[in-house]
């Protein structure tokens, strides 16, 4: 990280990327990886020994304000390819898919200049919660984070008042003593 902030203050800085992945792991598509950007070669994006695919995309409302409620951005595909349309249509509009957006400059990939894939800012992670828009052309989806998707409670697991699930101590009737081996609570 730190070397990402060195590089973000450099009067003549290199390019910023934007990488997408898609985990479409639970409809058996595995990691889809997208960029909307080439090198300055014109090749496919590699990092991490991972080749992104170049296809255009859109990608809007990351920013995140201070007026209390978190971004809820859109991810746009624009379908002049007919692989990218069946993977979209065909999986359930991936609803539910982890979607991490990766914002690296362009000398940090593999065939850049000085490759590191730790080197980048902090990825933000999104869950496709909806498709709001469809044409022949487009698709556009809603992306939440994991606290605004519809259904989910925090905390997930119940707590009960003045009771603990954990076991801190087990009283022994022959030595007449507390015994703290095996027991489950770290306090």
């Amino acid at each position: 990280m730190a070397i990402v902030k060195e590089k973000s203050n450099e009067l003549n800085q290199k390019a910023l990327v934007t990488l997408f992945v898609i985990d479409a792991s639970r409809y058996g598509l595995g990691q889809l990886r997208f960029t909307a950007e080439k090198d300055k070669n014109g090749d496919e994006l590699v990092m991490n020994g991972n080749t992104y695919m170049c296809i255009p995309i859109e990608a809007e409302g990351f920013e995140v304000t201070n007026q209390g409620t978190m971004p809820t951005p859109n991810l746009r595909f624009f379908l002049d390819d007919l692989t990218i349309r069946s993977i979209l249509i065909g999986s359930k509009d991936l609803l539910g898919c982890p979607v991490a957006r990766i914002r690296m400059f362009e000398d940090n990939l593999d065939n850049g200049e000085d490759p590191d894939p730790q080197a980048r800012l902090n990825d933000d992670i999104y869950y496709i919660e909806q498709k709001t828009k469809q044409t022949n052309y487009e698709i556009e989806f809603e992306l939440k984070t994991l606290m605004d998707i519809q259904g989910r409670k925090i905390p997930r697991n119940v707590t009960n008042k003045n009771t603990c699930m954990q076991t801190y101590r087990v009283y022994d009737p022959l030595t007449d003593q507390f015994v703290y081996n095996n027991v489950s609570c770290p306090y």
